[in-house]
């Protein structure tokens, strides 16, 4: 079961929440599938979004290679949702993290549990 979308806060990318796809993405970023990804990744000092990755950009690949939103907008839009979906579960972001493995997204978010 996923986050419900309400606690999601879109900022700039507000234009993108209403697309059909936004809510399909931030139910697949905030399954609790993903979020046992988002913690081993983190527990490992990787990028939040590293053991997903690639099921993502396959699941989501129209969008995020679309000339219909300003260039990487959809990867950032996913970056923005799984930080907002670590800080819910008590992570604090640290840095950025590169992704070799992505196609589209290259970087993210790195998080660490409050000392």
């Amino acid at each position: 079961m996923s986050l419900d979308i309400s606690i999601y806060t879109p900022g700039r990318f507000s234009y993108l929440m209403n697309e059909p796809f936004a809510e399909e993405l931030w139910n697949f970023i905030s399954d609790e599938t993903q979020i046992e990804k988002m913690t081993l990744a983190t527990a490992q000092g990787l990028p939040a979004i590293e053991f997903f990755l690639n099921e993502l950009e396959m699941r989501f690949d129209v969008h995020l290679k679309s000339e219909n939103y300003p260039k990487e907008d959809v990867g950032i839009l996913a970056n923005n949702m799984i930080k907002q979906v670590m800080q819910h579960n008590g992570y604090v972001y640290t840095a950025c993290g590169l992704c070799p493995a992505g196609k589209y997204i290259k970087m993210s978010g790195v998080y660490t549990t409050p000392e």
